[in-house]
């Protein structure tokens, strides 16, 4: 049968948002039964979507809920480009405007104009609309956003065979080709401005029940060199997690290891003497003390020290 947490991963997945879903927003969604109408098969996944997407919106925090985006190029940059990645940016970018599928979007979806940076809201939330009313808003897709330079994204809802879902599909492609993200691509096809290409990309796969099974994934320019692969690495790191990661004794490593793989119904004093006899060199004479050094471990390494149940990882955190 599906739970509560299945259908809050479903749409951490539909709606492309970041791992940490607001906890409010869900608590509202379960306290109004939508999400146990879902769960009793009352409505349809999609009609759960289209109220998520309602409250996001009503509330305002779809905004804080993409994923950073690396950012646009600005004009000055272009203008004066020297730098290694700026001039590559204007290179790849040229490319893909050479593109036929960006060029067909542009001359059917646009008539053939790109749009203003200040014309891009409310096109993309009149695009959403007319498709909803095409379609007859029976079924529901993802979510599309644009990158826009010193603002929060523009989002709408990408209505299935409509002008956003195209939009959308074109996006990720040339997103994939030319390792911009989505949002960058986005509003490349609909304004022409170029997506810069930083030297290294960051993602944050952050666990906020095991901290220790964050990920920091670096998408890194061949170019990049190693001094500043891992300059970037420890600045991400120390800029995560509210305590300083540090790495443990041997003692601590096989303590937790072995208390982990003791019969759980067994005592402490036995498993203490268990482990005199296999560790002669990290004996214990007090129980309470082996117990807290086993106990205090294995917590250490689960949450890297991080406040149990913390949800303070800086860099994770919905913007």
């Amino acid at each position: 049968m599906i739970t509560e947490d299945d259908v809050r991963r479903q749409l951490h997945e539909r709606l492309g948002l970041t791992a940490l879903f607001p906890d409010r927003i869900w608590k509202f969604l379960v306290d109004r039964g939508r999400v146990g109408a879902y769960i009793g098969q009352e409505i349809k996944f999609e009609q759960l979507v289209d109220d998520t997407w309602a409250v996001l919106e009503v509330s305002g925090l779809y905004r804080k809920l993409f994923k950073p985006s690396p950012p646009m190029l600005p004009a000055k940059r272009r203008k004066h480009a020297a730098d290694h990645q700026d001039v590559l940016a204007i290179l790849i970018a040229r490319e893909a405007t050479a593109d036929a599928g960006v060029d067909q979007f542009r001359r059917e979806a646009l008539r053939g104009n790109l749009l203003a940076l200040s014309e891009v809201d409310a096109w993309v939330r009149l695009r959403a609309t007319t498709d909803r009313a095409k379609t007859g808003g029976s079924t529901s897709w993802r979510l599309l956003a644009c990158e826009l330079p010193k603002q929060a994204p523009v989002a709408a809802q990408a209505w299935s065979g409509g002008v956003l879902e195209e939009l959308l599909v074109l996006a990720e492609r040339l997103a994939h080709q030319f390792s911009w993200s989505v949002m960058q691509a986005t509003t490349f096809v609909l304004t022409g401005e170029v997506p810069a290409l930083p030297l290294i990309k960051r993602q944050i796969e952050y666990s906020r029940r095991w901290p220790c099974c964050t990920r920091i994934i670096l998408d890194i320019d061949p170019s990049a060199t190693p001094e500043l692969v891992e300059e970037r690495y420890r600045e991400i790191r120390l800029g995560l997690f509210t305590r300083r990661v540090r790495a443990l004794k041997p003692k601590n490593l096989v303590l937790a290891a072995f208390a982990a793989q003791r019969p759980p119904d067994e005592s402490w004093p036995s498993q203490m003497k268990t482990w005199n006899s296999q560790h002669a060199e990290w004996a214990y004479t007090r129980v309470n003390f082996f117990k807290r050094d086993c106990l205090q471990t294995q917590r250490r390494l689960l949450t890297l020290g991080e406040p149990t149940g913390s949800r303070s990882a800086r860099s994770a955190r919905p913007r």
